[in-house]
């Protein structure tokens, strides 16, 4: 546990030493505090106990850590407001999208987007037209892979 907190930067070397140095290493002191801000960085309850969620990010491989950390510097590169006018900026890990106008908010609504298994893309463009309360017709993915199955498991599926 203290290895990967150190690995990660959550304790510095003489931290790291002197917690390593110790016939038993317990959660208290800094150690403790390493968890709650390691805790708080991933979103987590910052109670500094060790529990599955605390778990399954500690053991999380490198390699996953960085294309996380790829994606989120796109994510950011892609929220930066360019330039006076109007700009939309759709936030896919918080349901959001904004309208701004000369870099102020003037509009804000939550969206629908992807699922773990067919995500959002992420892209930047221009935008040449809009329409208000578009028709939408469902698309063939959801269809075929998510309304038959659950349509076939329950009867009342249209129904309800």
């Amino acid at each position: 546990m203290a290895t990967v907190l150190w690995n990660l930067g959550y304790l510095t070397q003489p931290q790291y030493q002197q917690i390593t140095a110790q016939a038993t290493i317990t959660n208290t002191g800094v150690m403790n505090q390493a968890i709650k801000v390691f805790q708080g960085d991933y979103g987590l309850k910052m109670d500094g106990i060790i529990g599955p969620d605390v778990v399954s990010q500690l053991i999380r491989p490198y390699s996953s850590l960085a294309r996380i950390t790829a994606l989120n510097l796109q994510r950011e590169r892609f929220s930066q407001l360019q330039g006076n006018g109007p700009q939309i900026i759709v936030n896919i890990p918080d349901f959001k999208m904004t309208l701004y106008d000369n870099k102020k908010p003037v509009f804000e609504s939550k969206i629908i987007d992807g699922m773990p298994k067919r995500p959002t893309n992420l892209f930047q463009s221009y935008i040449n037209t809009v329409v208000i309360n578009p028709y939408w017709y469902v698309p063939e993915t959801i269809k075929v892979k998510n309304i038959i199955p659950a349509a076939k498991a329950n009867p009342n599926f249209f129904k309800e």
